[in-house]
C-alpha cells in the first residue's frame, strides 16, 4: 500500500509479517536431475515456468520426486489440502530419502499450508518442529523470523477457522482515500470504518482503537512486523467474531493490531483505520474490481480451464506478465520494479535512463535508495501496454523479494476496466 511522506508525495509503505524464511538450498539432494531442474526454478519463485517444466518432465521422475514437485506446487498454487497430503507421504514413507534441509523446507511448508487453512494450531505445531528438530538449517534471520511466526500461531491456537456466509451476490461500492488508495466499509452490525482493501497484505490489519471500536478480542502477542524500510514494529492480535462488507458475513477474522499513531499522518489529515487483506479475499474464492468502483464477488465462479497466471509466493499474490513472475498488490497505487528486473534488462535501462535516488517512507521511518525512472511496458490480452515514470530498485528491498520482478500496483490495474482475480483456478483476467 502507499501512504503520504512529509512533501506531501505518495510512496510506498507496506507491512508484512516476518514469517518468510527460506530455509537452506537444497544441496546434492538427489541425483534427479529432472527434479533438480524444477526445484530451482521453484527456489526462484518462478512456480508458473515450474509448473510447466514438471509436467513435461514428472513422467521421468521417481514417485518420490514427483511428490516434492507437487508438495511444492501445490503450495504456491493454493491447492494446500493436497500439498499437506503430499508433505504427509514424504515425512511418513520417505524420512530416511530427506535430508535435514529438505525435511525443514517441508515443515516450513506445512506450517504455510495450516495458517492458510486456518489451523492455527497445527500451523504451531509445525513450527515448533522447525525450531526445535531443524535449527542447524536456519540461519539468524529464520530463528528470529520462526520464533515470530510460533508467536502469531499460538496465540491463535484455539481461535475457529475464519467463516465466510454469503446472502447472495457481493455488490460494495469502492471508495478512493486521500492517498488514492481503494477501501471499503467495513462494520460489525453497529460501527462502520473504511478499510484500505490490500491483497498484498499478508493478514488484515487494524488500529487499536479501531479494534476496540468493532468490539474485538484484543490478543497481547507482542510479535514484530517488518516494513518496507527493513525496520520492525511492534504489534498485537485481534479477532473480529463477525463483521460485514455489504450482505456478506465473515467470523472469526484475524487481524494484525497496530497503534493508531504508527498508520496515522496528521499532518495529512489521513488516517487508515483498517486494512482488509489476502485471507479475506483468498476465502471469497473470486472478485472483480471495476475501475468505475465496483467491488463484486459473484456467487458463481467462472470456470477457467487455461493455464494458471496466479500463483502464491508464501502469502503474496504473484502474477505473471511477459513471462516473468510479479507481485499483485492492490494496495499500492504506484508500481514498483526490482533489482532482478534491472539485471535482466540492465544495458537498455542504462543506456536509456539516468540513474536517480528514491525515498521510501512509513510507520517506521524513511530510506533512501537507488535506481532509475524507466517507462514499464507489458503484452496484456495480445495488446501491448506501457506504464511511465516507473521506479527501478538498483539495490535489494528485502529479502522476501529477492527472485521477483516487482510489483504491480494500481497504475497497471487502472489500465483496465475490469480485473477478475480466481482463488480456485488461480487465474487473473484483465478485460
Amino acid at each position: 500500500m502507499k501512504i503520504l511522506n512529509r512533501n506531501g508525495r505518495v510512496v510506498l509503505f507496506s507491512l508484512f509479517l516476518l514469517t518468510y524464511a527460506s530455509c537452506q538450498s537444497v544441496k546434492h539432494e538427489t541425483s534427479d536431475e529432472n527434479f533438480m531442474q524444477v526445484y530451482r526454478l521453484i527456489k526462484q519463485t518462478d512456480y508458473f515456468s515450474a509448473s510447466e517444466l514438471y509436467d513435461s518432465l514428472s513422467g521421468k521422475m521417481t514417485a518420490y520426486h514427483r511428490l516434492l514437485s507437487e508438495a511444492f506446487l501445490n503450495n504456491a498454487f493454493n491447492q494446500l489440502e493436497e500439498s499437506n497430503r503430499s508433505i504427509g507421504r514424504l515425512l511418513n514413507r520417505h524420512k530416511a530419502s530427506l535430508s535435514p534441509g529438505l525435511s525443514a523446507e517441508l515443515y516450513r511448508m506445512r506450517q504455510e499450508n495450516y495458517s492458510r487453512l486456518y489451523k492455527y494450531k497445527e500451523a504451531a505445531a509445525s513450527t515448533r518442529i522447525l525450531l526445535d528438530q531443524y535449527i542447524q538449517q536456519l540461519d539468524s534471520t529464520d530463528i528470529e523470523n520462526y520464533s515470530n511466526s510460533l508467536k502469531i500461531w499460538s496465540a491463535l491456537q484455539h481461535v475457529p477457522a475464519q467463516e465466510v456466509i454469503m446472502a447472495g451476490e457481493l455488490r460494495a461500492e469502492i471508495h478512493k482515500d486521500r492517498a488514492g488508495l481503494d477501501n471499503l466499509r467495513v462494520n460489525n452490525g453497529q460501527e462502520s470504518e473504511l478499510f484500505v482493501f490490500d491483497t498484498g497484505a499478508n493478514l488484515s490489519t487494524v488500529t487499536r482503537s479501531t479494534a476496540e471500536k468493532f468490539n474485538m478480542q484484543i490478543i497481547d502477542a507482542d510479535i514484530k512486523v517488518g516494513t518496507i524500510t527493513g525496520q520492525k514494529v511492534s504489534a498485537n492480535l485481534a479477532v473480529a467474531g463477525t463483521i460485514f462488507i455489504e450482505n456478506t458475513e465473515f467470523h472469526n477474522v484475524v487481524f494484525l493490531v497496530l497503534e493508531d499513531e504508527q498508520l496515522s499522518f496528521p499532518q495529512h489529515d489521513y488516517f487508515i483505520h483498517g486494512i482488509i487483506g489476502f485471507p479475506v479475499f483468498e476465502a471469497l474464492g473470486e472478485i472483480h474490481i471495476y475501475r468505475e468502483g465496483l467491488f463484486i464477488v459473484p456467487m458463481e465462479k467462472e470456470d477457467y480451464q487455461g493455464p494458471s497466471n496466479l500463483a502464491f509466493n508464501h502469502f503474496s499474490p504473484l502474477i505473471r506478465i511477459n513471462g516473468r513472475h510479479y507481485n499483485l498488490d492492490t494496495g499500492a497505487d504506484h508500481s514498483l520494479l526490482f533489482k532482478r528486473y534491472l539485471n535482466e534488462n540492465r544495458e537498455a535501462i542504462e543506456e536509456k535512463y539516468m540513474p536517480s535516488t528514491f525515498s521510501f517512507g512509513g510507520a517506521a521511518g524513511a530510506i533512501s535508495m537507488q535506481g532509475y525512472i524507466v517507462d514499464f511496458e507489458f503484452v496484456m490480452n495480445n495488446k501491448e501496454f506501457h506504464l511511465e515514470n516507473i521506479r527501478v530498485l538498483s539495490e535489494d528491498i528485502s529479502k522476501k523479494w529477492e527472485e521477483v520482478y516487482g510489483n504491480l500496483g494500481q497504475d497497471l490495474i487502472g489500465l483496465f476496466d475490469k480485473m477478475v482475480i480466481n482463488f480456485r483456478s488461480m487465474f487473473i483476467r484483465f478485460e
